[in-house]
């Protein structure tokens, strides 16, 4: 047999092999995986969109499923202070302007 056969059966030997096993499929994007717990990010928006009354229904489920009770009560705390403050700001810009 010469060389170059035997790289060729070789080749072809391979081929074989790597046909006959199943095809590899690559890992989900970044974008389809589902993250463990919601983050900062999705906690402000939830909490954002709470307080204007609109939510997705894939929102309000992730929301539910892997999100953390507690962070949602701090978050709406928080957003409710600030909401109150900025309206007592605009209310004392308002009386001073008079």
């Amino acid at each position: 047999m010469k060389p170059n056969q035997h790289s060729n059966t070789k080749r072809l030997s391979e081929q074989t092999v790597s046909s006959a096993s199943p095809p590899h499929t690559p890992p989900p994007s970044s974008h389809q995986r589902q993250p463990e717990g919601t983050g900062l990010l999705a906690t402000i928006q939830s909490v954002l969109a709470a307080a204007f009354g609109v939510q997705s229904q894939k929102n309000r489920e992730r929301d539910f499923k892997s999100g953390k009770f507690s962070h949602f009560v701090i978050a709406g705390l928080i957003f409710t202070l600030v909401f109150i403050l900025l309206v007592y700001a605009a209310v004392q810009l308002a009386l001073h302007q008079l």
